[in-house]
Parts: structure tokens; C-alpha cells; sequence
């Protein structure tokens, strides 16, 4: 059972995306102060507003997750191959020269196995695809890559 799910989570790339960013805004200003009465200076204030803006857009289709993937900046998608078998995938930023990626089941016939999340570092330097059939073809070998961890790493791990 666990090799056709991993059969059928490899063939969810066909792609419902949303892209998500997160930019950071930033605004400095010095405003002299007077008095009211006499016209006379008496002081300055300067003020320094930081803020993190969270922009959202739609992807509509793989070419914008795989672009994003490519430069690894901030998108999510979930592949649905069936009702019952939708796979979520989430670029979370670069790390260590890789591309550092959540996933997890949205749905499942294995109930177990949904919303328990696995966080990966993948190579994107290739194709999505390659690199996600890389990374899961490795978690069931002895010669590990993309220092994969959580629940459902563990689950896949057989643990």
C-alpha cells in the first residue's frame, strides 16, 4: 500500500497553485517641529515604520510553480489526482543551497496519513518533478538526500 501511494503522490503535478510573498516595506521620515505662536524650531522627529506585507496572486497552472521553484521563493499548491488523494505542496525559501519545501496529504483513503507534514531541502537546480521523484525515491533508500523531517517523514520512513 505505502509504494502505490508514493506511486500516486508522484503523479499529482498536475497543479492548482497560489503564490504567496512576503515583502518587506519600509518608510523613513524627519518632520521639523515648530512652535505655533513664534514660527521658531524646537525640534525634530523621526520616524521609521517596518512592515511585512503579505501579497497573494494565483498561479494558474505548473509553469508559474515551477518558476517559482526555480528561483525557490515563497508558493503553495495543492495536486488533487482524485477526489480522496490531494498532495499540498509549499516552498518555504532557500536553505543550505536548496530549495526548503512542506508537503503533506490534504486527503487520503489512509486518513493516517493527512495533514501530517514533512519538510524537505530539494534540488532546484532541476526540474520540480525530478527533484520531487529524487527526493521520495531517496526517503526509501539507503542513500538519503534532502534531509527530509516530521510526522509524515517518519510515517514514510515506516516509523
Amino acid at each position: 500500500m505505502k509504494k502505490e501511494l508514493l506511486i500516486l503522490f508522484l503523479l499529482t503535478i498536475f497543479i492548482v497553485a497560489c503564490q504567496r510573498q512576503v515583502k518587506d516595506y519600509n518608510t523613513e521620515t524627519e518632520t521639523n517641529l515648530t512652535d505655533k505662536e513664534t514660527g521658531e524650531e524646537i525640534g525634530q522627529i523621526k520616524t521609521n515604520i517596518s512592515a511585512k506585507v503579505e501579497i497573494i496572486t494565483d498561479c494558474q497552472g505548473s509553469d508559474c510553480f515551477e518558476t517559482k521553484f526555480k528561483e525557490c521563493k515563497l508558493a503553495k499548491y495543492a495536486a488533487k489526482v482524485t477526489d480522496q488523494l490531494i498532495y499540498y505542496y509549499e516552498i518555504l525559501g532557500p536553505q543550505d543551497n536548496l530549495c526548503r519545501i512542506k508537503s503533506k496529504f490534504l486527503k487520503n483513503p489512509n486518513p493516517d496519513w493527512e495533514n501530517k507534514e514533512m519538510i524537505c531541502l530539494y534540488d532546484n537546480t532541476k526540474v520540480f518533478e525530478t527533484a520531487s521523484q529524487e527526493i521520495h525515491a531517496s526517503i526509501n533508500s539507503a542513500n538519503e538526500i534532502g534531509s527530509c523531517q516530521g510526522e509524515f517523514y517518519i510515517l514514510l520512513k515506516g516509523g
